[in-house]
């Protein structure tokens, strides 16, 4: 007889056993404030965690990259809340694996002892490609056509032995180009034509130079005559 109001007091305050459910953990994963994150430029990552244990949960929570740790914050959250937490991380270029980890879980309950736990899904992870973009116009360097927004394609940089990187890489030689054509004088001969003598430095902007050049002089609505002469300098 004596059994009965123990095995009573045992049903009206269970306890969390060690092999029992807890009912708390991430929620959806992670999530970033940027929707295309680049690197060198510092995004916010976010979890979520819910807590639906009857009781009020404090824990911490731990952000990795590549499993080095980027920093902890702590939690607290009432029962039947779903509370977030975040970190800022600074990406570097190329495959970037982030997890989040909850540890130190503890159950509070009015009147009783803080109780210790474990929960069967404590981490939240992605993967993810970070890449640069160079112009900032929001697109990566390895889907955009043109990394420096000069106008001038990748392609094109590269076959002309310019930095597809560096604005204005291959502008400058543009400006020279015109520079040159303005700085030259010019000569009237005797059947109407202008004659602009003008030599390219570095044959491998060649290409460019003739087709800036002909292009200002088509601008003046003036007929060209003029012999481009090419060198490598040593």
């Amino acid at each position: 007889m004596w059994y009965w109001p123990v095995i009573t007091l045992l049903l009206l305050f269970p306890q969390i056993s060690v092999g029992e459910e807890i009912n708390a953990g991430f929620v959806n994963g992670l999530w970033y404030s940027e929707d295309t994150i680049f690197a060198e430029e510092t995004v916010r990552v976010y979890v979520a965690i819910r807590n639906n244990t009857d009781a009020d949960l404090t824990g911490m929570v731990t952000f990795f990259n590549n499993d080095k740790k980027i920093g902890t914050q702590t939690i607290t959250a009432l029962n039947g809340r779903i509370i977030e937490s975040w970190i800022d991380w600074k990406p570097a270029y190329g495959e970037n694996t982030i997890k989040a980890e909850l540890s130190q879980l503890k159950l509070s309950v009015v009147g009783k002892d803080i109780e210790n736990i474990n929960i069967a899904i404590a981490a939240a992870t992605d993967n993810i490609f970070v890449d640069y973009d160079t112009d900032g116009d929001n697109i990566g360097n390895n889907t955009d056509s043109d990394d420096d927004n000069d106008s001038i394609s990748d392609i094109e940089e590269t076959r002309n032995n310019t930095n597809p990187l560096v604005k204005n890489s291959d502008n400058n030689s543009a400006n020279n180009a015109k520079q040159t054509l303005t700085n030259n004088s010019e000569i009237i001969d005797d059947f109407g034509f202008s004659i602009y003598g003008i030599q390219i430095v570095n044959g491998k902007n060649s290409q460019l130079y003739i087709e800036l050049l002909s292009n200002e002089l088509k601008k003046k609505n003036k007929k060209i005559l003029f012999e481009i002469v090419l060198f490598k300098e040593n």
